[in-house]
């Protein structure tokens, strides 16, 4: 399969995965409480941070070795079983301690229930790297898909048995045993599910670093709900949280359907002695073009967004969400810094990168939060700032690509933000968004919108115009055989 049909694939899939989630998150936000969900909100940030070193970057070294032999898959998967199990008896153990830190001891349960997940994923995830090093996403797609359509209504079916948020915890483990079956009916045949616990020196090597920045990443973006959960109430987590759930659903939405396939895409490209620039220059300014216009007009259209998803209950995430919208933004433009980086094998200067935004975040989050949760808003905001100038360092130093390169070839992207964040807002300024039902505003300006931004693909010729036409191509041949 090549590179574009996986991408489309991929995205195909991705997309499926996140409306399925999405529709999860909004369906739970009107069966439980902000209160309830806070206290999910904290468990499920420690567990996030936590998977990070579950699997020691075993998924990204097979996708990048060169030469991947039988041993090197059964290492991996020895390596994976000590760090997951370990990890996982690690968090059942002290599940009643980070109650007590919490001081919400209805955290405990959820803690014991999700440590199980734990077990599967050594063998899961080192086939489906396998899997995805030989871009055969036509698999992962059952796998991923049905996986989630599981955990979507093992969920729902317990909350709505009155489990509550132990129900969301035994659903999503209901999701990872379904996961483990179907990874064994796929396998590839290289996959090798007996451990080895030789030769993992080279394995941990670049594990360290991926995991290590992979766990400060999610530090990163989890930090207000820890910094919240310990100093303020539960519902104000929910709140927060719900704010940046929103923004990551979004970009998630349109980036996880390219993100599985841009490290094997790098990485194939250094193998080959291309351009790294170019190609991740491309990358970046595909993927911004789609994505800040949108982030920009959600943030100003916040208000219809979320009482048409989550309801009046919610309505406190709004003014929230118009400035994390800025956070949004700039910590998108170096989305593919990570791949690009082990791609071309500078993981030290990753981890680095990392390290400088989780201690910016969580010194910022802290001070800013005793003057409210719109400082701690305006907090992240400053983090994606700095997001983007580290970000552009690290590039530079892993390929030479300088900040005044990048951002000139960002300019098409920064025109088409601006166009849609206009327009919506003169969109606010007619139509007054809280005085309308939430659902004719969206009805109203979407169309609106989505005219704006294919103008501004057209006029600024940006490299989106060529995909626009490439995938309206069919329905134009087939508009003009029925004519």
């Amino acid at each position: 399969m090549n590179v574009r049909n996986s991408v489309i694939l991929s995205a195909i899939s991705q997309y499926l995965l996140k409306i399925i989630g999405f529709v999860n998150v909004i369906i739970m936000a009107r069966l439980l409480t902000p209160d309830e969900l806070g206290v999910y909100a904290i468990a499920g940030a420690v567990v996030l941070i936590a998977s990070e070193l579950k699997l020691m970057g075993t998924t990204s070294y097979l996708i990048r070795e060169k030469e991947l032999t039988e041993a090197k898959v059964r290492s991996g998967v020895g390596l994976s079983i000590i760090f997951s199990w370990g990890l996982g008896l690690s968090l059942a153990a002290s599940s009643n301690y980070l109650s007590l830190f919490f001081d919400e001891p209805r955290v405990a349960p959820v803690f014991y229930i999700l440590s199980l997940n734990f077990i599967f994923a050594p063998f899961t995830s080192v086939t489906t790297s396998l899997l995805s090093r030989n871009l055969q996403f036509d698999k992962l797609v059952k796998v991923n898909i049905l996986t989630e359509v599981s955990r979507f209504l093992a969920s729902l079916v317990l909350v709505l048995m009155g489990l509550g948020i132990l129900g969301l915890a035994w659903g999503l483990l209901f999701g990872s045993l379904v996961e483990a079956i179907l990874v064994y009916i796929f396998r590839p045949s290289a996959a090798r599910f007996i451990p080895s616990f030789k030769g993992l020196k080279p394995i941990f090597k670049f594990g360290f670093y991926s995991s290590m920045t992979n766990l400060l990443a999610r530090f990163d973006a989890n930090a207000p709900d820890l910094v919240i959960g310990k100093l303020g109430t539960t519902a104000q987590v929910a709140f927060f949280s719900r704010g940046v759930g929103f923004y990551q659903f979004i970009t998630t939405l349109i980036s996880s359907g390219v993100w599985p396939v841009v490290l094997p895409y790098l990485s194939g490209v250094n193998r080959d002695g291309g351009n790294m620039k170019e190609a991740y220059i491309r990358a970046s300014l595909l993927m911004g073009g789609v994505c800040w216009p949108i982030l920009a007009a959600a943030g100003v259209m916040s208000y219809p967004i979320i009482m048409l998803l989550f309801g009046e209950q919610w309505l406190d995430t709004v003014p929230l969400a118009a400035i994390l919208s800025i956070w949004a933004i700039l910590r998108l433009v170096h989305n593919f810094s990570p791949q690009l980086l082990m791609a071309v094998h500078k993981e030290r200067v990753m981890l680095l990168k990392q390290l400088v935004l989780f201690t910016l975040t969580l010194t910022l989050v802290y001070f800013a939060y005793p003057y409210g949760l719109k400082y701690v808003a305006w907090a992240m905001a400053f983090v994606g700032f700095a997001d983007f100038v580290v970000g552009s360092i690290a590039v530079y130093f892993a390929t030479g690509l300088s900040i005044f390169t990048f951002s000139k070839a960002m300019f098409k992207n920064v025109m088409l933000t601006a166009m849609c964040f206009g327009v919506a807002t003169v969109g606010d300024f007619i139509l007054d968004y809280r005085a309308l039902p939430a659902y004719l505003s969206l009805v109203l300006m979407g169309p609106i919108l989505v005219i704006t931004w294919l103008v501004g693909v057209w006029s600024t010729k940006h490299p989106l115009w060529g995909e626009v036409l490439q995938l309206s191509k069919p329905l134009i041949l087939k508009v003009a055989r029925k004519g």
